[in-house]
């Protein structure tokens, strides 16, 4: 047994030399405290009285009562975390009416009670058959009491008074763990992966969840990175079990040039609010937009305003901008040249659904509200993007608890045009109407704002 379990463990230290993100649980057993009315026939289990911390031998034969062994619990006397030696290993038998036999593994011994106070034997007399009484094991025969004699051996008394008062019986059985074995994993969206797990009901959990499970297989939802855990329930078999990994899902690749397997068009919504947020795995031609809608990108962010920025050409697959316009859907068509990138876009795309968080470095995370129109702060537990979309990151620093965000339209005569996205107070400037009346608490709509028309939403 030695020789099996020193092996046993140069294997894996060399595995975790190897292969160091593999977890595996590799403890063989472990001594679980449970009630007697839960013992099973073949339910392996140690003895062991509380107060002293000391459990029954079973070596010691028909000529002298079992030795009381010293063993190691847990704090709170739930586990026996110290080594249990075959000598103190019981095997039970349970009688139909609850009766209790506890035999030697491999034997026809087991344990019996003589009627006098140092009785106590194992070997195959009939007095074998014990019930729980006042915390104590009674032989229902005798109808003698077992308990610890001052910390040395265990005894049958005919009272619990005296000399074994102070015992606490509780039996350990004997659990197998469950063999647990994950590895970090990088998958791309949409990829499954499967633990290996020997043991009770299993349940996989990921914080944040980016997965979905289904009879023991993951499946990556989302992007972004998440610690899973790995947990098996208790049976009469197994103990409970638990081991984490970290999991890395990853969003496709962006096209620069159209793949010949690529479809001609895609379609998008613009919902009432008549703003939207895309990004399309391949390259689009924006020269060919309905000229209901306009593309724009989110340049430059500084203390008082980020511009929106017409786009026009053709972009690279990947790249996010908003679109704005009549409330409808829209087709965009697929560029076959090379297309762009343009600089200084502040939008980040997501080519798959993306687990985007509040807060992150410096920068704050704002998604588009399709119905409202505007930028709103990601809440707190953050939040799964869906995929073809956009996020705006903006500086933590730029922010007040008055903040927000004022879509603003200025037309000028160059080719491009220029949207201001300003974050300000709006009691610092006055407002007007498009008949040029002030207007104290302008609600949603267009409105004249330090010499510009403004969009508030």
């Amino acid at each position: 047994m030695y020789k099996f379990c020193h092996l046993r463990w140069c294997v894996f230290f060399v595995v975790s030399l190897l292969f160091g993100g593999v977890h595996t649980a590799w403890a063989e057993y472990r001594w679980i405290k449970i009630n007697a009315s839960d013992l099973s026939s073949g339910d392996v289990v140690a003895i062991v009285d509380l107060t002293s911390s000391r459990a029954m031998s079973n070596n010691n034969g028909s000529s002298n009562v079992p030795t009381a062994i010293s063993v190691k619990l847990s704090a709170d006397q739930s586990e026996i975390t110290g080594t249990v030696r075959e000598t103190i290993q019981w095997v039970v038998n349970k009688y139909s009416d609850g009766n209790l036999q506890f035999k030697i593994s491999g034997t026809s011994n087991y344990l019996y009670c003589l009627d006098k106070n140092d009785g106590l034997r194992v070997g195959t007399n009939t007095n074998h058959q014990f019930v729980i009484a006042d915390g104590f094991l009674k032989e229902t025969k005798t109808k003698r009491f077992l308990g610890v004699y001052y910390g040395t051996s265990w005894k049958a008394y005919s009272t619990i008074d005296g000399d074994i008062a102070s015992t606490v019986t509780a039996f350990y059985k004997r659990f197998s763990v469950p063999v647990i074995t994950v590895s970090d994993q990088t998958l791309a969206c949409g990829e499954t992966y499967t633990p290996s797990v020997t043991g009770g009901d299993v349940t996989i959990t990921a914080v944040p969840n980016i997965i979905t499970v289904e009879n023991g297989v993951l499946t990556a939802t989302a992007v972004g990175t998440a610690t899973v855990t790995v947990s098996t329930t208790a049976n009469q078999l197994y103990a409970a079990g638990e081991e984490s990994f970290a999991l890395t899902v990853t969003a496709p690749m962006a096209y620069n040039e159209k793949p010949l397997d690529a479809p001609g068009t895609v379609s998008v919504t613009v919902p009432a609010g008549r703003f939207a947020t895309y990004c399309c795995l391949y390259p689009l031609n924006l020269d060919e937009l309905d000229t209901d809608v306009k593309a724009y990108k989110v340049g430059v962010v500084t203390a008082e305003e980020a511009k929106l920025q017409r786009l026009k050409g053709t972009v690279r697959g990947g790249v996010p901008f908003i679109l704005y316009g009549e409330p409808g859907d829209y087709t965009l068509t697929l560029a076959s040249s090379s297309a762009v990138v343009p600089d200084g876009n502040q939008l980040v795309g997501t080519l798959a659904p993306t687990f985007v968080c509040q807060t992150e470095g410096d920068n704050t995370h704002f998604g588009l509200s399709a119905a409202n129109g505007d930028f709103r702060k990601i809440k707190d537990a953050g939040m799964i993007v869906p995929s073809n979309k956009a996020y705006l990151p903006i500086p933590t620093r730029l922010l007040t608890d008055e903040a927000r965000f004022v879509i603003v339209f200025e037309e000028m005569d160059s080719p491009s045009m220029v949207q201001d996205v300003t974050v300000c107070n709006d009691t610092d400037m006055s407002v007007y109407n498009l008949n040029g009346q002030r207007v104290s608490h302008p609600c949603k709509g267009l409105f004249v704002k330090n010499g510009r028309k403004v969009h508030i939403r």
